[in-house]
């Protein structure tokens, strides 16, 4: 397996030379995904310089920044997740350890870590634990009021790109090449979970060769739950007996890079790179394809109320109010250079994050509404 060899930043793009790593997006990425899932290598050669990367993406584009009432955050830096710290109050991370406090509106103060590493992830415990992990295995841990950080030591290189928590307040963390622990509180101590890979992915090692995926990021349900998703198009689940097994992929298919499953388990819907949906009804036992955004990467999906919500590349964001059809809305001030990664739905807002400075708020009634009746919205407008 040949591992990345050299991530470089220039304030304007991020030059990755990977030959598995495609577009997930810087969106996903200023760094942040590394997607090597190639359907071809055509397909590879376009999405060299455009998508996720090991941890990062490929390239992001200078625009001029969201008007925030901070000018801690500027165009050049790249937001790759959010995490609730208290109400009315989130923890932001991104690029070169930029770390910072925010409302709905406006940054609070910038937050200073032990690194300047890129980070890629943050969750809040059910134990008030808040965890940011990053680039080359950089995990870090505080409390509520993120002020005071320890560096836990993993021993591993790979980036971490999501946490996922079960009921018992166990995190499982995934990442870059197969990257996979687990651990309970205090989260000091982290262990592999080992998963049959060759079994798995024969038939991608078959075509592309003996490569650990990448497991992008996982959901997770009141029951207990787990799912991962990641390259290849896998979708891993953990059922209540605690046993991982393979839902779907394993052959040289698009990445999988978000997903949702519903409380009984049933209902689960994955997006990812190429704009494609997968959904199943049945617990994961039959897949329905489907081409939500006619090519865009799409990086993260959530619910709210009955309804749902994706961000992805271009800076798009597709609502459906629960009927099955998908409309595609930007942001009025925004311009469609670069991608939203990471979205929170708290109350009854949505707080998203992205490149180029990209932090924005907006509820979820206004969603709702320019989805109905794009006409009469002033926030939205339709995508292109």
């Amino acid at each position: 397996m040949v591992k990345y060899n050299f991530l470089f930043w220039n304030g304007s793009s991020l030059i990755l030379n990977n030959p598995r790593l495609t577009v997930f997006a810087f969106a996903a990425l200023v760094l942040f995904f590394l997607s090597l899932t190639s359907v071809s290598a055509e397909s590879e050669n376009e999405s060299a310089f455009k998508k996720k990367g090991q941890v990062a993406i490929s390239h992001v584009k200078s625009v001029q920044g969201d008007k925030l009432q901070n000018s801690d955050l500027q165009a050049r830096d790249s937001l790759f997740a959010i995490t609730k710290l208290k109400e009315e109050e989130f923890l932001l991370v991104g690029n070169k350890g930029f770390a910072v406090k925010a409302s709905t509106t406006h940054l609070i103060k910038k937050i200073k870590l032990p690194s300047s590493a890129n980070l890629f992830s943050a969750y809040t415990a059910q134990s008030e634990h808040v965890l940011v992990g990053g680039e080359q295995g950089h995990l870090f841990i505080s409390d509520k009021s993120a002020t005071q950080w320890k560096t836990i030591k993993l021993d591993v290189n790979e980036a971490i790109f999501d946490f996922m928590e079960s009921p018992s307040g166990e995190i499982v963390l995934t990442g870059t090449y197969g990257l996979f622990m687990a651990s309970n509180p205090p989260y000091v101590n982290w262990a592999n979970i080992q998963l049959p890979w060759a079994d798995y992915l024969k038939n991608a090692w078959d075509e592309f060769g003996e490569a650990d995926p990448h497991l992008y990021s996982g959901c997770h349900n009141e029951r207990g739950e787990l799912l991962v998703v990641g390259e290849f198009g896998l979708v891993l689940k953990r059922g209540l007996d605690g046993v991982w097994h393979k839902m779907h992929g394993g052959s040289i298919e698009p990445a999988i890079y978000s997903c949702i499953i519903s409380p009984d388990g049933q209902t689960i819907t994955a997006v990812g790179q190429k704009g494609l949906s997968h959904s199943s009804t049945d617990g994961g036992v039959t897949w329905l394809q489907s081409d939500i955004s006619a090519g865009v990467d799409l990086y993260k999906i959530q619910n709210f109320n009955a309804a749902s919500i994706i961000t992805g590349d271009n800076r798009t964001l597709y609502v459906s109010l629960n009927n099955g059809n998908w409309s595609c809305l930007r942001f009025a001030d925004d311009t469609p250079l670069g991608w939203f990664i990471d979205t929170l739905v708290t109350g009854e807002r949505v707080i998203i994050v992205g490149s180029n400075g990209g932090f924005k708020s907006t509820t979820l009634e206004s969603l709702s509404k320019a989805t109905n009746k794009i006409k009469d919205s002033k926030e939205f407008v339709a995508c292109e």
